[in-house]
This record gives structure tokens, C-alpha cells and sequence, in this order.
């Protein structure tokens, strides 16, 4: 393996074993009075979207890097969870603001442990308001009708026609989505 594919490959498994972790924390939900931090809890008949969070994704490739590299000095010498995501993700302000901005329009928002991303969430009557126009618009989003979510393996979130637990509204058309969304101001 060529030294460019191997810091490529630690930078993905560190970033996967952070999602892990975030998932495997044990105070998964912040109690303090800061910004919305927690792990998602699903609900029949919600609708959510994930959006990417300010981060310092070089840094943290660097980071991840220099813990799976044998021989670096930081080799296997893993931050915590939570020391992670304050060097790396979203501040208590950016945070706050994302949060603060999708409140207005009538959703929820958390941030997810890792503070790299984020989850936006409200009914599909919530959505529709928000965005201003339905969400059945068929060119916005590839409906997945195939497949599931179910990494428990208690028979849920099979994908089917339409919205469903597996996919949602389907993969976002990014060549038509934005056209079917009002324009700001």
C-alpha cells in the first residue's frame, strides 16, 4: 500500500471509529445548558435531514493519521469522545447558530456528539412550511424502493415506494432539488 492510500485508509477508519464511539457513548445527551447536542431518537411520521457542520476536517485527517500510523509519536494515543469533537467539530456558537436559524423556520435541530454534523427534523407539514412548496416533488429526490436500514436485525426500516424509515424521501436530486425550493428574501 502506497503511503498516500495508507493515510487515506487511517483517516477513514478513524473517522468511522469516532462515529462508532459517538454511537457507543455512554452520556450520549448533553444536560448542560449549551447547544443541542445529542444522538437521534426516531420517531414514526418525522422527517429528517442531516447537514454537514463546520469542522476542521484537515486537521482531523492529520490527527487520525498520526494515531494509526505505527511509529508516530501519537500512534494509538486516542482522544476522548468529547476532546475530539471540541477540537475538531462545530463550536458552541456555530452550534447555537445552525440551531437558532432552524428553530425559525419551525424545526428541530441537534448536533450529533462528534459535532461534525447535524440533524434538522419536523413533520412533513413542518417541511413543507419551511421549504414552502410539498415535498412530493418527484424530480427533487431518487425514491430508494430497495433495501434496509435494519443493522439490529429486528425487521425495520425496509426502503418501499415513497417516504419510508430506510431512506426517507430518497437521495436528494442535487440537479433539480435546488429549483424546487423558494428563493431567499
Amino acid at each position: 500500500m502506497t503511503p498516500g492510500r495508507f493515510r487515506r485508509a487511517s483517516a477513514l477508519a478513524a473517522a468511522a471509529a469516532l462515529a462508532a464511539v459517538s454511537l457507543l457513548a455512554s452520556a450520549c445527551t448533553s444536560s448542560s445548558a449549551g447547544p443541542p447536542v445529542s444522538l437521534p431518537v426516531p420517531k414514526t411520521g418525522e422527517v429528517t435531514f442531516y447537514l454537514s457542520l463546520p469542522s476542521s476536517a484537515a486537521a482531523l485527517s492529520e490527527a487520525a493519521t498520526k494515531v494509526g500510523t505505527p511509529g508516530s509519536s501519537d500512534y494509538r494515543r486516542f482522544s476522548s469522545l468529547d476532546a475530539a469533537a471540541r477540537q475538531f467539530g462545530a463550536t458552541d456558537a456555530q452550534i447555537d447558530t445552525v440551531a437558532e436559524s432552524i428553530k425559525t423556520l419551525g424545526l428541530q435541530f441537534a448536533a450529533d456528539p462528534t459535532r461534525l454534523f447535524g440533524r434538522v427534523t419536523g413533520s412533513t407539514q413542518q417541511w413543507q412550511a419551511a421549504l414552502g412548496t410539498a415535498l412530493s416533488q418527484p424530480s427533487a429526490f431518487f425514491d430508494v424502493t430497495q433495501g434496509n436500514n435494519d443493522l439490529a436485525g429486528v425487521g425495520c426500516c425496509n426502503a418501499t415506494t415513497g417516504y419510508d424509515l430506510a431512506s426517507g424521501l430518497g437521495v436528494p436530486n442535487w440537479a433539480t432539488l435546488p429549483a424546487t425550493l423558494p428563493k431567499p428574501g
